[in-house]
């Protein structure tokens, strides 16, 4: 199982969503989408939606509200979290894409990126984004990368 998260506003009520999008079936909610591009290789990539909460963790909400939703994603991603790498860091608007191999588990949270790669299946990879763009990459052996694409991160080169 791989995985993508990002943070986008919810499409309104009487806004059809785009196409290859639909409310993920584990959040009836709305409060994650799931988008079906990746699908056939066995790729979820998902966008969390303002019903979620803020996952900034340099806000004036309490951490411990923030870390449960870091924690409820990370748990939705893998129903099994000791099998399952949950990668985040905290964005600084550059070009640093860290690599993720497959030999740890549990939740990362590096000190500055902007983007996760991983080469082996069973890595959720998770950026945040407000004004920012999302990218989301993915291959069919597995691979995927997740980029926060901010006007800084673009002109510093992460898009490559």
């Amino acid at each position: 199982l791989s995985a993508s998260r990002v943070t986008t506003p919810a499409a309104p009520a009487d806004r059809p969503l785009p196409p290859g999008v639909a409310p993920a079936p584990a959040r009836p909610d709305g409060a994650y989408l799931a988008f079906d591009a990746f699908a056939d290789w066995g790729i979820r990539a998902i966008a969390t939606t303002r019903a979620t909460g803020s996952f900034a963790s340099e806000s004036d909400e309490p951490v411990r509200a923030v870390t449960a939703r870091w924690a409820a994603l990370h748990a939705w991603c893998a129903p099994d979290p000791e099998r399952l790498r949950f990668a985040t860091a905290r964005q600084v608007h550059a070009a640093t894409v860290l690599a993720h191999g497959p030999d740890w588990r549990g939740w990362l949270r590096a000190p500055a990126a902007d983007g996760h790669l991983a080469l082996a299946r069973g890595t959720a990879c998770a950026v945040t984004v407000a004004d920012c763009v999302p990218v989301y990459v993915a291959h069919p052996s597995g691979a995927i990368a997740m980029l926060h694409s901010g006007w800084r991160s673009t002109e510093a080169g992460i898009l490559g």
